[in-house]
């Protein structure tokens, strides 16, 4: 009762008021054994832990040397948005209605409904507002196939009654729109984002190579030799 009805688990009968004790126990348990310091010594958690403090000693070394130091000024954004201006374009698409009818004759009387002008868009903007979408955008790269397809109908055609799977298939056209440049400020989140991205990758592989360059490696011949022959030892 202490808990706010909005967090309050609903717990209706006997069975729900077990389950909820048996979960809570479940719970006390995983933390008391995860506490237990012998689960530490565990070769195979052992091996995570280390894996992680890896991973993050790593992750804020990188952090801290490469990513912060990125400048990210509307000026350097720019200059990134106007060399790869065309990254950003919005892909052409094509917008329709689309019903999936669960036989032949229900799909022909929609495909007849949806032959009226203004008909089509009224169903989706009615369906809308009960929760239900109808309206669908498709692009080459989301769907080639229904795009060829919406631009061989072109804006305000029907297509359908397509025999499919899962039922009957119907959809209007609404429009079709080519490929559009963007204007930066449109686009700036994901300008930004790419330019972090390449940069952080070529700084990366920079800080790797001066690295690689100043690490002194020594070739111990002797080691070699006896691992190599205890191997061929074991295989005898």
């Amino acid at each position: 009762r202490r808990l706010a009805s909005m967090y309050r688990p609903r717990v209706p009968d006997a069975d729900a008021v077990r389950a909820l004790v048996a979960n809570s126990l479940f719970e006390r348990t995983v933390r008391e054994e995860a506490h237990a310091p012998a689960l530490e010594r565990r070769s195979e958690v052992a091996a995570v832990i280390a894996d992680r403090v890896e991973y993050h000693t790593v992750n804020s070394y990188l952090q801290s040397r490469v990513v912060a130091s990125i400048p990210s000024d509307s000026v350097t954004l720019v200059r990134h948005y106007q060399v790869h201006r065309g990254d950003f374009d919005r892909p052409a698409r094509a917008v329709l209605v689309m019903l999936m009818l669960g036989d032949r004759r229900s799909a022909d009387s929609v495909a007849r409904v949806f032959r009226v002008p203004g008909e089509a868009e009224s169903l989706a903007f009615r369906a809308q507002r009960s929760g239900v979408n109808y309206t669908h955008m498709v692009t080459a790269a989301t769907d080639s196939e229904m795009y060829a397809r919406s631009l061989a109908v072109g804006a305000g055609g029907v297509s359908g009654p397509d025999s499919l799977a899962s039922g009957w298939r119907v959809f209007r056209v609404l429009s079709t729109t080519p490929r559009t440049t963007q204007p930066f400020g449109a686009v700036r989140e994901q300008v930004q984002q790419a330019w972090y991205e390449q940069e952080s990758e070529r700084r990366v592989r920079a800080l790797l190579d001066r690295l690689q360059r100043a690490a002194r490696l020594e070739r111990n011949d002797k080691a070699l030799r006896g691992i190599v022959l205890a191997a061929a030892g074991a295989r005898r």
